[in-house]
């Protein structure tokens, strides 16, 4: 047995031997002892042989993309000269997909990364499509008018429910409802769809650093679903992703239990469970209009909304 197999046949022992209150100190016990190659950090790099590049391979977010590509096909066909917007833009993956190579479109990719606009840029120009890019953070940017907004596993990343609860915290700026507004009034003119995709977890500002149930919260999304997720893709997978998977097991999942000691500002993890999206949907100027599960593993959700 190969020493990885090793530290994934120790890791899932751990997982459904350890009483559930136990379990962030044995997972760090668990890191501590396995050596893997860290790569880059998390959101990052986006190029074809980044670790963001394997992570897109999982079966986790192939189902996002598939849910996303069967909506937008059946809202798009038919039309011509369609605006589409991506918040968020990860590596263009979501475009690279036949069924949007004859479809007219002006296309807008908006990311606080250069590499992942560029990425984006690069899957809507194979398609002929106008494309453009904007380096930025996600609340804050000027959205065109456009016929679907496509805003996948970002969200998360804007502390707050809004502006108030974030000055109430000490930071300042837009939450997510302003940023979800922003996305409303951009999709109203034409009657646009927004698709948010986000995981199922709470642990926004309401909970501060340090608290068991932050902490407990992020090893639910990030080790028990997310982690064992990867853990039963890697079976008959191929060599070159089990590896990357593993990696990204080790310094992309267990890892994030560090984010439960961060500061409010650097959290970087502002998740909301399936009840507070919705809430906040609605709050933000939508109504949904369909809502999946779109993994095996409970964790991602999509939510098809349109603006009222």
């Amino acid at each position: 047995m190969s020493a990885r197999a090793e530290h994934i046949q120790a890791l899932v022992h751990l997982m459904h031997t350890t009483p559930r209150p136990g379990q962030p100190a044995v997972l760090r016990a668990w890191l501590k002892n396995v050596e893997s190659d860290k790569g880059e950090q998390w959101n990052t790099e986006f190029g074809t042989d980044s670790l963001f590049s394997a992570w897109t391979a999982t079966p986790m977010v192939q189902g996002l993309y598939e849910a996303n590509r069967a909506v937008l096909a059946e809202h798009l066909e038919g039309r011509d000269g369609v605006q589409l917007v991506e918040v968020g833009a990860g590596n263009g993956e979501l475009w690279r997909d036949p069924r949007f190579a004859t479809l007219k479109a002006d296309f807008m990719a908006v990311d606080p990364v250069a590499g992942a606009v560029e990425q984006a840029e690069e899957a809507a120009k194979a398609h002929g499509w106008n494309a453009r890019g904007v380096v930025g953070a996600v609340p804050g940017v000027q959205l065109p008018e456009a016929d679907a907004i496509v805003c996948s596993l970002t969200l998360h990343h804007v502390a707050g429910w809004d502006a108030q609860e974030r000055a109430r915290h000490g930071l300042t700026g837009p939450g997510k409802k302003e940023a979800l507004q922003a996305m409303a009034e951009s999709l109203r003119a034409r009657g646009g769809l927004l698709l948010l995709n986000e995981a199922d977890i709470h642990c926004d500002l309401s909970l501060p650093p340090g608290d068991p149930v932050l902490l407990d919260r992020i090893v639910d999304s990030y080790v028990r679903r997310c982690g064992m997720g990867l853990v039963r893709a890697m079976h008959g997978a191929p060599e070159h992703l089990q590896a990357r998977w593993f990696t990204i097991l080790c310094e992309w999942c267990v890892r994030q239990l560090d984010v439960a000691d961060a500061s409010y500002a650097d959290r970087d993890v502002y998740e909301l469970d399936v009840g507070r999206w919705m809430d906040l949907l609605v709050e933000g100027g939508f109504e949904i209009v369909e809502r999946r599960n779109t993994d095996s593993v409970g964790l991602f959700f999509q939510y098809v909304c349109r603006a009222v």
